[in-house]
């Protein structure tokens, strides 16, 4: 029961995987079993670096200072709908008939009367400009703190993952001895059953401690920006 289960909740991910990259759900696939650990750890920045690599590539903080940016340039251009505005246009006809100008040269001066209603609207874009840039210091904020919070949760993994694998060995190597035991009748099958359930179990637990090492080390790369870059992922437009 537990491996159908595991092989429909297998086929749905494939299936959510497909249309995540654009692709039908009847479309084959070769990924591969192996994950290169090594590979893995050496893509994985110094703290520092990684801060400076998230705040140049990382979506949400990007998209925020280019909100603040276009926030700025409508500032520019309401205070420069109120300044004093000096057109000059030329004109060149080819082909003219016998009295008429071939050039022609207008200069138009434009005043800009009501500045109240532009002096409220430019007032307006300062506000806003002034709210995006604390939005855009709090996300700075919240992406430097991300950043923090994912090496400290990849130091807690490899911290768990040198205690399962001492606890792995010592499983397998008690197990080890109390089947040597057996053999010589020197204890009991219900006790050789037992220790190799707590083996099993022990074995299980590292597994799910590497898989949990792999999903942060891949939250820290997704907060950085270069998640794709990370699994070898190009994207064509």
């Amino acid at each position: 029961v537990n491996v159908a289960k595991q092989k429909i909740s297998l086929a749905n991910g494939k299936a959510d995987f497909f249309k995540l990259l654009g692709l039908s759900p009847g479309e084959t696939a070769a990924i591969d079993a192996k994950i290169n650990t090594a590979a893995l750890i050496s893509h994985v920045p110094t703290e520092d670096n990684a801060i400076k690599l998230a705040l140049l590539h990382n979506y949400s903080y990007q998209t925020q200072k280019l909100s603040m940016s276009g926030k700025q340039r409508d500032i520019m251009r309401k205070r420069d709908a109120m300044r004093l505005g000096l057109d000059l246009s030329y004109t060149h006809n080819f082909g003219h008939e016998q009295g008429v100008a071939a050039n022609i040269a207008t200069l138009s001066l434009s005043v800009p009367l009501d500045t109240l209603t532009q002096r409220n609207n430019l007032l307006t874009s300062r506000i806003e400009y002034e709210m995006e840039k604390l939005k855009l210091r709090d996300a700075k904020q919240s992406l430097v703190r991300a950043i923090r919070e994912d090496y400290q949760a990849l130091d807690n993994d490899k911290s768990q993952l040198l205690l399962d694998k001492k606890n792995t060995d010592l499983k397998a190597a008690i197990l080890k001895d109390m089947q040597l035991k057996f053999k010589y009748g020197k204890t009991t099958s219900f006790e050789v059953v037992s220790l190799r359930q707590q083996w099993v179990l022990q074995q299980q637990s590292y597994v799910a401690t590497q898989m949990q090492y792999f999903l942060d080390v891949n939250k820290l790369h997704h907060d950085m920006g270069d998640e794709l870059s990370l699994w070898k992922i190009k994207l064509r437009y």
